[in-house]
């Protein structure tokens, strides 16, 4: 005789085997798990089985043979559920981005039904497949890391779990500012660049047409209408990792003024 602590085992769980009560002047004990043999004499001992490729449990037998010096035998086979494996496993749409850019979850997990997504900065969800999710990262000099981590449960209880990283760039900070915003034409601007961040490239936009990529450059503005012209001025400044940020102040040029008599 022998016991089994368990009925049912997820996939690559040890059980315990208790043959302790087997009686009658044993001398050889057989057994049998499900086509593997073993001679073992252990009274406890632990053994597994796999369940890799059904999406349904398996019934596993294990049949124990004992016989005696005279050459008698008696055999006693009993059954153990083996549960499906849970193979957690999920990819990033991508693994390096720049903030604010959301990360996007694909889940290819096996034999699951509950899900725990641990993104490594105080949030998570518990959906099979999670909306896409922003990792902050404020800091315009750092790179920042991310562990997301994955734990999935079946309805039998068996888990399994899985974990990316993403790397969420440091953004730059874009600003500047005009010593003189307003002035009559014609306004040669000068714009103080006061941006923050890794090895900045400046793309100025002046709102005529024109543009420049100097650091802290100068531009002469014009206007021959007959009233105040506001002008956009854009700064696009893109870091190492070509992460960008914008920044847009408004230059006033007053009209200009014609003078003529006979």
């Amino acid at each position: 005789r022998f016991t089994i602590e368990q009925s049912g085992i997820c996939s690559a769980e040890s059980f315990e085997i208790d043959r302790r009560t087997s009686r009658g002047g044993i001398t050889a004990y057989e057994w049998d798990f499900d086509g593997t043999t073993d001679n073992r004499s252990d009274g406890v001992f632990s053994y597994s089985f796999e369940n890799t490729a059904s999406p349904v449990p398996l019934s596993r037998p294990i049949t124990l043979t004992v016989s005696n010096a005279q050459g008698c035998d008696s055999s006693i086979t009993r059954t153990i559920s083996v549960y499906p494996e849970v193979r957690a496993d999920f990819t990033l749409d991508d693994y390096t981005v720049c903030f604010p850019w959301p990360t996007v979850f694909t889940n290819n997990t096996e034999n699951a039904d509950n899900f725990n997504w641990d993104y490594g900065d105080g949030t998570g969800s518990n959906d099979e497949d999670p909306d896409a999710h922003i990792f902050n990262n404020f800091d315009v000099v750092s790179d920042t890391n991310f562990t997301i981590r994955l734990i999935t449960r079946s309805i039998y209880n068996c888990y399994d779990s899985a974990m990316q990283s993403v790397t969420v760039y440091a953004k730059p900070d874009a600003e500047f500012y005009f010593p003189v915003m307003v002035d009559c034409p014609p306004f040669v601007a000068e714009m103080v660049n006061e941006s923050d961040g890794n090895s900045l490239n400046y793309f100025w936009e002046f709102g005529d047409g024109y543009t420049s990529t100097a650091e802290n450059p100068s531009h002469l503005f014009e206007n021959n209408t007959s009233g105040i012209s506001d002008v956009p001025v854009r700064l696009i400044v893109t870091s190492q990792r070509t992460c960008r940020d914008t920044a847009e102040h408004t230059l006033s040029i007053y009209p200009n003024v014609a003078v003529s008599f006979t």
